[in-house]
């Protein structure tokens, strides 16, 4: 086989290598970042439930049920957060988006389930009440005995993904500067290459 052809062989055989690496190098960056910004985004809106929580405790310890429509109304605008205030039975009782007595019950919601069960209760799921995918956290609200209601905060996911497809832009940008800097570097060893097979030819 004549050098010149399998150097070619060679330099195509690295560019695919290359390509291969920085492809599933990118895949699995991206899902890791999925990962982590939707882990991100759930503690986000933990600490949400937790800092309402206590407010909705003394709310309904108190008898004032009704002010917990404007209460999470102001937070939620505030945060540009849904809001929700749920009883053990399902009832939903206070909502920032939508009037609690139009919306259907939610006990058979997951992350009600789960908050009622003693945790943390994570969902990502469309919401038939507002027509969109939404990133649910929810928390048990102490009572006497039993929880007295499950907060629950969420927002769209289209912000996890735009944040999302802005990281995957520029790690795109940069593994294509990457293949670009490596493929030129492989393209000058070749010639470097050549000329010295070249020379060891002639001489």
């Amino acid at each position: 086989m004549r050098p010149r052809r399998l150097l070619r062989q060679l330099y195509g055989l690295l560019l695919l290598l290359l390509f291969a690496a920085l492809a599933s190098l990118i895949l699995y960056t991206d899902r890791a970042a999925h990962r982590l910004f939707q882990e991100i985004t759930a503690r986000d809106l933990e600490s949400r439930c937790r800092l309402l929580a206590p407010l909705v405790e003394q709310t309904l310890a108190s008898g004032r049920t009704a002010r917990l429509d404007s209460l999470v109304a102001e937070l939620g605008a505030v945060t540009s957060t849904r809001l929700t205030v749920i009883l053990p039975d399902g009832t939903v009782i206070a909502d920032s988006d939508r009037p609690a007595r139009t919306m259907e019950n939610h006990a058979s919601r997951p992350e009600v389930r789960q908050a009622l069960e003693g945790g943390l209760g994570t969902a990502l799921r469309f919401s038939r009440t507002v027509r969109r995918r939404l990133m649910y956290a929810a928390l048990a609200v102490p009572g006497a005995e039993h929880p007295a209601a499950v907060v629950r905060a969420a927002v769209p996911v289209t912000q996890v993904e735009t944040t999302l497809t802005t990281f995957r832009n520029r790690l795109l940008g940069g593994a294509l500067v990457i293949a670009l800097v490596v493929a030129a570097g492989i393209l000058v060893a070749w010639a470097r290459i050549q000329r010295s097979v070249r020379r060891i030819r002639e001489g």
